[in-house]
């Protein structure tokens, strides 16, 4: 595939630059210790993605992450730090459980009886519990 991208000269530009940005990041991160991205280049200024802690500590850098690109052969005039937006996951959504039929209730009820184990006979007292406090809760809000 590498070899079907550099018989397009936009695509084999744009590889050189993947690749360019590549190691530059790997460059940046074994230097800093921080997980950072590099974003792009925007003419003589290098753009970089943090969280919002390290972007404020890597703003601090700067001036050192300046010398320290130009010692590796890179001209930048200038770095700018954008802090990742902080993305709260979505709260999973819950199914309403169905209540028991008075017939599974019973059921449990009898197994629960004559279940030796007590840990099980424990997980249907429970069960039967649960149930009972759900239709007691169906019946309040109707």
């Amino acid at each position: 595939m590498i070899s079907w991208l550099e018989l397009d000269p936009q695509a084999a530009t744009l590889m050189r630059e993947a690749q360019s940005l590549g190691r530059l990041q790997a460059q940046l991160q074994a230097h800093t210790g921080l997980k950072l991205e590099v974003c792009g280049l925007r003419g003589n200024m290098l753009v970089l993605l943090a969280s919002g802690a390290m972007a404020s500590r890597l703003r601090q850098q700067s001036p050192s992450l300046l010398r320290f690109l130009r010692a590796q052969g890179w001209s930048f005039e200038d770095i700018k730090i954008k802090a990742r937006p902080y993305h709260q996951a979505p709260k999973p959504v819950t199914k309403a459980r169905s209540p028991l039929s008075p017939a599974a209730k019973t059921a449990l009820g009898k197994l629960e009886q004559q279940v030796s184990d007590p840990g099980l006979a424990q997980s249907l007292r429970r069960l039967l519990r649960s149930a009972q406090r759900q239709n007691e809760q169906g019946a309040r809000s109707s």
